[in-house]
C-alpha cells in the first residue's frame, strides 16, 4: 500500500482511470546546489526539456534530451511549434513534447526533469486547475497516467538541465523539427560530457 501522501494520490488516480499504478513525485533539490547531470538508476530513463519562446513571432521550440543510467544519451529532439500564445503554453507544450516523444519510443518508466517548477506544480497537483492552460495541463496530466508505468517529475537547477539548455539555442536555426539517436549535435556533445556526475 502507499506509504506517502503522493504514492497514496498516485494509487487512487491509477485506480480511478483503471490503469496501472502510476508513481508521481515532485522532488526539488534542496541542499548545495549541484551543477552536474545525475544518471537514474536502471530500469529508469530520465529526461530533461526545455524550451525557448519568442514573443515578437509567437512560436516555440521544445527540445528534449533523453539520457540511460551512465548518462549516454540515449534520444534527443527539438519540435517547432507556432500560434503560441505565452510563456506558460510554452512550457506544457514542452513537457507534451517530452511525454509523446518518451510515449513514442516505449519508454514506461521515466524521470522528467525540468529547471522551472511552474508547469511541473500545475501537472501534480491535485486539484483543479482554472488557468488559461488548463487544456495542456489535463492533457500532460492523463499522459502521465495513461502512458506510463513508473513517472517521476523532478525539478532541477538550471545547469543541471545544461544540454537541453544548449539545445534550445540551436532549435531555431531549424526549419524542420529534429532528431538524434544515440548522439546530439557537436556543438552540444561536450556539455553531454562535462555534466555528468
Amino acid at each position: 500500500m502507499a506509504s506517502t501522501p503522493p504514492e497514496l494520490a498516485s494509487f487512487i488516480g491509477s485506480y480511478f482511470f483503471s490503469q496501472p499504478l502510476l508513481v508521481v513525485h515532485v522532488l526539488v533539490p534542496k541542499g548545495s546546489r549541484s551543477t552536474h547531470w545525475r544518471p537514474v538508476a536502471a530500469p529508469m530513463i530520465k529526461e530533461n526539456f526545455n524550451a525557448t519562446f519568442r514573443g515578437r513571432t509567437s512560436s516555440s521550440c521544445s527540445r528534449v534530451v533523453i539520457r540511460d543510467c551512465q548518462g549516454l544519451v540515449f534520444r534527443a529532439c527539438t519540435r517547432r511549434h507556432q500560434y503560441v500564445s505565452s510563456p506558460f503554453v510554452v512550457e506544457t507544450l514542452a513537457f507534451l513534447t517530452m511525454a509523446i516523444f518518451a510515449y513514442d519510443l516505449d519508454l514506461s518508466r521515466v524521470m522528467f526533469e525540468r529547471d522551472s517548477l511552474h508547469v511541473i506544480r500545475r501537472l501534480t497537483s491535485l486539484q483543479d486547475d482554472y488557468s488559461k492552460i488548463r487544456a495542456l495541463i489535463h492533457e500532460g496530466r492523463r499522459s502521465l497516467l495513461r502512458d506510463f508505468s513508473e513517472a517521476t517529475v523532478r525539478h532541477c537547477f538550471w545547469e543541471q538541465n545544461l544540454v537541453a539548455h544548449l539545445l534550445a539555442a540551436l532549435g531555431f536555426q531549424w526549419e524542420e523539427d529534429q532528431f538524434w539517436m544515440e548522439e546530439v549535435p557537436f556543438q552540444v556533445e561536450l556539455a553531454v560530457v562535462a555534466k555528468v556526475e
